[in-house]
């Protein structure tokens, strides 16, 4: 449909793609998918960072009716090996960097399980024997340009993995139709602003749900250019609106405080940009107004959750609130209501309480865990752990978070996970993890720890060990404090506010 126009291209690497290279590309890739064995009710993992294929590879899989299973490309090979196991993945797409962390895990499942994923799929590149390269996957006699018979609506489509409101990281069923509804909604409130042929520029990750979403599979089905980074650094951005003069940025919290403060910006004309949108994590009214004065452009927010598909509100440019800190009214067919947090009764207009959210782009539920599902469910309506107001006009604005997680630079740490990794250690008897607030990052997680008797090691060295362990968004940077104690209920609790009313004291 969008023929030999330009579709995709990293700003680092130079590699681009067109529409007919993504059509053809995603038929052949699709068919060979289905001549390995990949089928529906499958899944597959992709293990890669921003790379001109990840779409390629995404529709594909979902075009066979598999599931795709994104995993962050800074995961240790335990983290990657969890998420595979806890999927379970008949195989991984990695790229080729990421190689000999992708077959660790292949290992380790096998080794838990008994049985090894059977596909090694390599993007990028060429791998080990055994393993087969996309590359030599894009051709075939027989591409499959359409959805192969027999997948529904309610198939899934992605699993992303997500913390929730609390505790480990949990599978998210999306549908088909959780996604394509979400793709619709996003059109009626954001991408039919978009020009024509004007290249969109995001450095956002291609595994999260944000960018997945609202900038590869939208960019895509509109035939607007994307502008990608497979690895981000503000000097660069600034060079790639330059270049290719956009009008429209998709960005979070830390990259947009950079914007508004780095000395940097002052080397690159901007001038081309219009519009930033900024989710994933909350901006403060100060630092949005910041960055809009500095690059001369508007500034507004979104909000969402993987859970979402992952949008449920966003200020459309035709009703900004330039400055006030909102994430905008709902998108289209979508519902809210915001209740006290102990009686669950909804509030006046302007209180806060917690958020919940009712529409079409609300997830099945959570892999393997119903319990968990219905913790957050109630009576239809989903529980997103936010602490949230409404103004008059049904603006919405997150003040606080309810949940236990902790956003670091739009990234979820669940602390439920960091406290098993730091428990797992000879030497501690007892661990709890909280936010510390950063103005950079938004928070970072520091752990209250308990030294089994007997048992010496040093912050540092209990750090560093953790650090080897999980991705580096995980890292302990608010640092470690050695306790005595760490308060709980009765029934084994922990009494997490009490740790953060005794670490602020401190």
């Amino acid at each position: 449909m969008f023929g030999s126009k330009l579709a995709t291209t990293d700003g680092v690497t130079g590699e681009s793609r067109t529409f007919s290279d993504l059509q053809s590309h995603t038929g052949a890739v699709a068919a060979n998918l289905v001549a390995m064995g990949i089928s529906k009710g499958d899944v597959l993992a992709i293990f890669s960072p921003n790379h001109v294929d990840f779409i390629v590879a995404a529709v594909a899989v979902a075009r066979v009716g598999a599931t795709l299973t994104m995993v962050n490309p800074l995961y240790t090979e335990y983290e990657l090996a969890s998420q595979m196991k806890g999927s379970r993945a008949k195989g991984v797409i990695v790229h080729r960097n990421f190689i000999e962390k992708a077959t660790k895990a292949l290992q380790m499942v096998g080794d838990e399980t008994g049985r090894q994923p059977d596909h090694l799929i390599v993007l990028g590149g060429t791998g080990p024997e055994g393993s087969v390269s996309l590359d030599s996957m894009k051709k075939s006699d027989r591409p499959i340009l359409t959805t192969v018979p027999g997948v529904v609506g309610d198939d899934l489509c992605a699993l992303p993995y997500s913390s929730g409101t609390t505790g480990l990281p949990k599978g998210t069923m999306l549908t088909h139709d959780n996604i394509v509804v979400n793709m619709l909604q996003i059109e009626l409130s954001e991408s039919k602003f978009w020009k024509p042929d004007v290249p969109i520029i995001s450095p956002l990750p291609m595994f999260h749900i944000y960018a997945y979403t609202v900038l590869m599979l939208q960019t895509a089905m509109k035939g607007i250019p994307l502008v990608t980074m497979s690895q981000f650094d503000l000097e660069k951005f600034c060079s790639l609106v330059e270049k290719y003069k956009c009008e429209r940025a998709y960005l979070v919290p830390p990259i947009c405080l950079g914007l508004s403060k780095h000395p940097v910006i002052d080397n690159y004309d901007m001038s081309s940009l219009e519009m930033i949108m900024c989710a994933a994590a909350p901006l403060g009214g100060d630092i949005e107004a910041a960055c809009s004065k500095r690059i001369g452009c508007t500034v507004k927010q979104g909000w969402g959750m993987s859970e979402l598909s992952p949008l449920g509100t966003i200020v459309p440019d035709d009703q900004l609130k330039s400055g006030s800190g909102s994430i905008g009214p709902l998108c289209s067919n979508t519902e809210a209501k915001i209740v006290d947090v102990e009686t669950r009764k909804p509030v006046a207009t302007g209180e806060t309480g917690e958020f919940l959210i009712r529409g079409p782009q609300v997830m099945k539920g959570y892999l393997d865990a119903p319990d968990k599902t219905a913790e957050c469910m109630e009576d239809g309506w989903f529980a997103t752990g936010d602490i949230a107001r409404a103004d008059e006009d049904g603006y919405l604005y997150i003040v606080d978070r309810l949940k236990e997680l902790i956003k670091f630079k739009g990234f979820q740490v669940a602390p439920a996970e960091l406290e098993d990794v730091l428990s797992s250690h000879d030497c501690v008897a007892d661990a709890v993890v909280i936010p510390v607030e950063d103005e950079s990052a938004g928070q970072l997680p520091r752990a209250y720890v308990v030294i089994r008797d007997g048992a010496s090691i040093s912050a540092t060295v209990l750090s560093d060990w953790v650090a080897t362990r999980v991705a580096p968004h995980k890292r302990l940077r608010g640092g470690i404090v050695f306790t005595t104690e760490i308060p709980k209920t009765a029934s084994g609790k922990i009494l997490r506010r009490q740790v953060l009313e005794m670490d602020r004291a401190k």
